[in-house]
């Protein structure tokens, strides 16, 4: 009987402690890093930040957020799905890859003359929108994106 007393008494004590309906806190998106650069590709990775509240993790996925440049669409964030750790601050890392074909055959004026100012520059300022999203269960929140970057290009 008293092995039954304590056990429900630690399992409510638990279920009350645990914070589970707070979503980790996006931070900023920083640490963007020039990978490679080559003949086919530029290819940067880069870091969103996040603060986890709760005692339980969840999933982060980086699925609709555009990497945008003198208002042309480059390319997608790549990342896989990361796990989130409890009552931590941590890093989703992605990577993004930009075809230099495509470069050339979207908005030419723009975008190229942005480039060419960029790279002269050392610089390229990079504009990130879209979508992550986190996952527990059945449980989704969203978060909208909408961040301006500096991008230092190293030649």
């Amino acid at each position: 009987m008293m092995i039954r007393i304590i056990t429900c008494f630690l399992f409510i004590g638990m279920c009350v402690s645990c914070k589970i309906k707070e979503t980790p806190t996006f931070l900023k998106l920083d640490d963007l890093n020039v990978i490679k650069v080559d003949a086919s590709q530029i290819v940067f990775s880069g870091k969103a930040w996040f603060k986890n509240p709760n005692h339980i993790g969840g999933k982060i996925t980086i699925e609709g957020l555009n990497v945008i440049l003198n208002e042309a669409k480059l390319a997608n964030v790549v990342s896989e799905e990361f796990d989130v750790p409890m009552l931590d601050e941590f890093a989703v890392p992605f990577n993004v890859s930009v075809p230099i074909s495509d470069l050339y055959g979207r908005e030419k004026d723009k975008l190229i003359e942005g480039i060419f100012n960029s790279l002269f520059k050392k610089t390229v300022k990079l504009h990130f929108k879209g979508i992550m999203t986190y996952s527990l269960l059945d449980f989704t929140s969203n978060y909208s994106i909408d961040e301006e970057k500096e991008l230092e290009i190293k030649i």
